[in-house]
């Protein structure tokens, strides 16, 4: 028994080995993934002036639609289409982004999250490199912290129910209108009224017992520039090339040992799977349709073990994603996008959490993303 585990462990010792080389081949004659830089992680090598961060675009100025920047891909993609929503009590409509929106890029909290960003100026720029699908990060001006917070099941009734999501403010130095902004305190009264209103009603209300409508979204206030430099040292920079190669090696790793993992119940959710599933797409792995087969039923059974936290084994947990579809409640679903709008760029594939995105508008207006957009269960084009 011994001698026939160590020939096991040989043959897949130089399997991982081989998978390494290729992969590193591949990286080097260009082939997919070896010279695109995903924005979400890549930062130029430029040292930057105190109070300056890099800025990556995801939605510009004046959109309706909701665009993101899928972390594991790079790929930005229109996830939904803002519908116009009334705030209850007022005439006043909202439709559209009142600024450009984005991330920074690298920056990490320790959940994962990139930092969110809120930057004023530069709007055809912006606008521009998201209908082209040309991002590249910008240098941009700290000028403070929005204060926002999120409301996940509601309504939230006391300050302990909300959950932080602050966005830092920033300028576009290179627009003359913001060059002399240096603070959120030399903004127009107008503006920081106008943010405060799109981000404490652009997801909508949902209705308590009483019948009245609370807001999901809030912003309670802004901080100084000082302050978000302080907030800023909360998050990390990851290190991409070295995160890529350890979960493309786990990937490779997991699939050799399919056959244990087909009979075996995991006493412990492999948490490592679904951060590298998060953050890591890696092209040549997924050429392969036997791969691809087996790390779509792998991460149903991951998603479901540690998100919706339902016992299922390996073998069944694409019919129980397969059960789920019907279901009202959220849930993990199979998704194909198209990038950055349906027919006019590349496919992506993966599992996202669906969520009820048209609380709130009206009835004979667009539905948003999840209502509309086609959602595929274990297809492979």
């Amino acid at each position: 028994m011994q001698s026939k585990n160590k020939f096991y462990s040989l043959i897949g010792l130089l399997f991982l080995s081989s998978c390494a080389n290729n992969f590193h081949s591949i990286m080097r004659k260009g082939g997919p993934g070896a010279d695109k830089k995903n924005p979400v992680f890549f930062i130029p090598e430029k040292i930057l002036g105190k109070s300056e961060i890099y800025f990556t675009v995801e939605i510009p100025k004046g959109s309706r639609d909701k665009y993101e920047l899928r972390t594991a891909t790079g790929q930005i993609i229109n996830d939904r289409r803002l519908c116009p929503r009334k705030i209850p009590g007022t005439h006043q409509i909202i439709e559209q982004f009142p600024s450009n929106y984005g991330i920074s890029p690298g920056r990490f909290s320790q959940d994962g999250d990139p930092i969110d960003m809120v930057v004023l100026g530069g709007d055809e720029k912006y606008r521009s490199m998201v209908e082209k699908n040309q991002v590249t990060p910008q240098i941009v001006r700290i000028i403070g912290i929005m204060k926002m917070s999120g409301c996940d099941k509601g309504p939230c009734l006391n300050d302990k129910e909300w959950f932080q999501d602050w966005k830092v403010l920033a300028i576009d130095p290179s627009d003359k209108i913001y060059a002399n902004v240096f603070s959120y305190l030399d903004l127009k009264p107008t503006i920081l009224k106008q943010l405060t209103l799109f981000w404490s009603n652009y997801k909508g209300y949902k209705t308590g017992k009483d019948g009245k409508p609370y807001p999901i979204t809030r912003v309670t206030g802004y901080l100084t520039e000082k302050q978000a430099t302080l907030f800023l040292q909360k998050f990390k920079i990851v290190d991409r090339q070295k995160e890529f190669m350890s979960c493309a090696q786990y990937f490779q790793k997991l699939l050799f040992n399919k056959n244990t993992l087909a009979h075996f119940d995991y006493p412990k959710p492999d948490k490592k799977f679904v951060h590298c599933l998060n953050q890591i797409w890696f092209p040549p792995f997924f050429m392969s349709r036997y791969n691809y087969d087996f790390f779509m039923e792998y991460s149903a059974y991951q998603l479901i073990r540690i998100k919706l936290k339902h016992l299922v084994k390996f073998d069944n947990a694409l019919s129980y994603m397969h059960h789920l579809k019907n279901q009202n409640s959220p849930h993990y679903r199979f998704v194909s996008y198209d990038s950055p709008s349906p027919g006019t760029g590349n496919a992506i594939f993966e599992w996202v959490k669906t969520k009820n995105r048209n609380r709130g508008c009206n009835e004979n207006k667009t539905q948003q993303h999840y209502s509309k957009r086609p959602l595929v269960d274990h297809e492979y084009e």
